[in-house]
């Protein structure tokens, strides 16, 4: 994830670098040490290797950063459809973005029968290497497959940015978001900024 936006040069905490076998850290102590991208900490493993903690290990840290009262934080929770779960009780609100390929919905599908928390947003992305939409599954057949319910909101189609995937492939991370995507970046922010005013604190 360091190198994803950018940020594999700037000093502070990663995943190897705490001793959860010995005790959690303070969560506010942590979040003052983790690396800032545009006004945002993130919690990786960084580029140096290493692997990621325990699940419910990071469900916990997760937890006390979302409470610490700093903002923010990305945490990088690595690929595990059980993780879905352990983050029930932490947190506030859920965004799953779902490539619009048949391969994509159906990944989508296993992570949201872990997902048993509301509110959610689903967010369809358009496949990056489709030169036609024939490729892509429509918005509205990709959500009938995934059985969403009335409360979950849905947004997209996401458009591929080549801009974006260049840049990313790269290493030049994100330097702004693409006038092509604004407009679903902008519904997902309002969703989760909603939540945040009627909820309060949380992941």
């Amino acid at each position: 994830m360091d190198v994803l936006v950018g940020v594999e040069h700037e000093t502070g905490a990663r995943w190897q670098d705490l001793r959860l076998d010995e005790s959690l850290p303070d969560s506010r102590s942590l979040a003052s040490r983790l690396p800032v991208w545009d006004g945002v900490r993130i919690l990786s493993c960084g580029v140096g290797g290493g692997s990621l903690p325990d699940l419910r290990d990071i469900a916990e840290v997760s937890g006390g950063l979302a409470l610490a009262g700093h903002g923010p934080v990305v945490v990088d929770c690595g690929r595990s459809y059980e993780m879905c779960g352990l983050m029930d009780g932490v947190a506030l609100c859920r965004v799953v973005v779902c490539e619009l390929t048949v391969p994509g919905i159906s990944r989508a599908k296993r992570l949201l029968s872990h997902i048993r928390s509301r509110p959610l947003c689903l967010v369809g992305v358009r496949p990056h290497m489709a030169r036609s939409g024939r490729v892509a599954v429509d918005m509205n057949d990709a959500a009938r497959y995934l059985e969403v319910e009335d409360d979950v909101a849905v947004a997209g189609p996401m458009p591929s940015s080549r801009r974006l995937c260049e840049n990313m492939l790269s290493g030049l991370g994100f330097s702004a978001v693409d006038r092509s995507v604004r407009a679903v970046v902008r519904s997902v922010a309002s969703f989760i900024h909603e939540i945040h005013e009627c909820g309060g604190e949380g992941a």
